[in-house]
C-alpha cells in the first residue's frame, strides 16, 4: 500500500497540473476510490494472498511480513513484490517526466510574451518538485528494495537502518508537498525581517497553525 500511495499521489499531481483538475474535483467519490482507497485495497489483497499461502512471518523489523522468508519454498513471492516496486518506480518517473514535458510545452508557446528571466520558470519549479518527490520516495523505499533483493542475508545493522527509514515515507512526502507553499510564503515576507522570524512565520502560515 505504501508504494502504491506514492504512485497515486504522483497521478493526482499530474491530473491537477496537466488536466486542470481542482482539489474539489479530486474529492469526488470516483477520484477518491482511484487515488486514495486503491492503495489500501491493493495492500489488503496482498495481505490476504500472503495469509492464504501461509508464508507470513516476523521480518525482524516492527511488523509481520507477508513475504516468504529465505528458507521458504515460495521463492516467487519476493520477486513478485520486487516487480511491483519496479513498476511503481517506472510509473512515478514516467508521470514526472510527462508532467515536466507538459509544462515545458505550455511555457514554450508563450516565449514571445515573456522576458528572458521569466522563461521556463514554471518548468524549473515543476522539475525541482518532481525531483524532490522521486528523492523522497527513493529515500524511504530504496533501502527496503535492497533489503528485499538480499532476502534474509542483510546484516542486523542494515535492518535497523531500514526500520528507521521506511516509516519516514509520509514525513518525506509532507516535506515535498509543503515545500512550494513554504517557498511562496518566504518570498512574500516583508523585507527587513530577521531570518529566524521569517522562517518561523512562513512555516506557521504554510501549515495554517494558530498564532499564540
Amino acid at each position: 500500500a505504501g508504494c502504491s500511495s506514492n504512485a497515486t499521489l504522483a497521478f493526482a499531481y499530474w491530473f491537477t497540473v496537466c488536466k486542470g483538475k481542482k482539489e474539489r474535483d479530486l474529492k469526488k467519490w470516483k477520484w477518491q476510490i482511484a487515488l486514495v482507497y486503491s492503495p489500501w485495497i491493493i495492500g489488503f489483497a496482498d495481505s490476504l494472498v500472503g495469509i492464504g499461502f501461509e508464508f507470513h512471518h516476523y521480518n525482524r523489523l516492527w511488523f509481520c511480513d507477508t513475504l516468504s522468508d529465505h528458507y521458504s519454498p515460495h521463492k516467487w513471492r519476493p520477486k513478485s513484490v520486487a516487480a511491483l516496486l519496479g513498476v511503481v518506480n517506472v510509473l512515478i518517473i514516467g508521470v514526472m517526466v510527462s508532467l515536466i514535458r507538459f509544462v515545458y510545452t505550455v511555457e514554450k508557446k508563450t516565449d514571445t510574451h515573456r522576458s528572458d528571466g521569466e522563461r521556463r520558470q514554471r518548468t524549473i519549479e515543476v522539475t525541482q518538485q518532481g525531483i524532490w518527490f522521486i528523492v523522497a520516495y527513493m529515500a524511504a523505499w530504496l533501502p527496503a528494495i535492497i533489503g528485499l533483493a538480499l532476502l534474509r542475508k542483510s546484516p542486523p545493522s542494515y535492518v535497523v537502518f531500514i526500520a528507521c527509514m521506511y516509516p519516514l515515507q509520509g514525513f518525506f512526502n509532507a516535506l515535498v508537498y509543503f515545500r512550494p507553499k513554504y517557498i511562496s510564503q518566504r518570498q512574500q515576507m516583508v523585507p527587513g525581517s530577521t531570518e529566524r522570524a521569517s522562517r518561523l512565520t512562513s512555516m506557521i502560515n504554510t501549515l495554517h497553525l494558530p498564532r499564540a
